[in-house]
């Protein structure tokens, strides 16, 4: 494959995603890792702009961790999902560092 190293993001662990697809990867994975990683984004979106309690916000945020954890995506190589899921969980703890 030939992703460019920014294709998920500035962050280190995105960067490394994209290396080892580049490296490992199927466009069958490249698929199923690009449509996790944007339903993350689409909710770390809505997280951002929603008006809620902290309380809320934590069990949302709660809630959105053990999709994440719990994700299993048959097909991918162990340490691209480890991977994905550590980028998923960059995400979240920027959205709950950051309120």
């Amino acid at each position: 494959m030939n992703l460019d190293l920014h294709t998920f993001g500035k962050m280190p662990g995105a960067v490394y995603l994209a290396q080892l697809l580049n490296e490992r990867g199927s466009s069958k994975q490249l698929r199923k890792v690009s449509q996790f990683l944007v339903t993350h984004a689409i909710i770390e979106r809505d997280m951002k702009a929603a008006v809620m309690s902290p309380a809320i916000r934590l069990m949302a945020i709660a809630q959105w961790q053990r999709s994440i954890l719990e994700s299993e995506l048959q097909g991918l190589d162990d340490l691209i999902m480890d991977v994905m899921k550590n980028v998923a969980m960059g995400k979240l703890k920027n959205v709950q560092d950051n309120g």
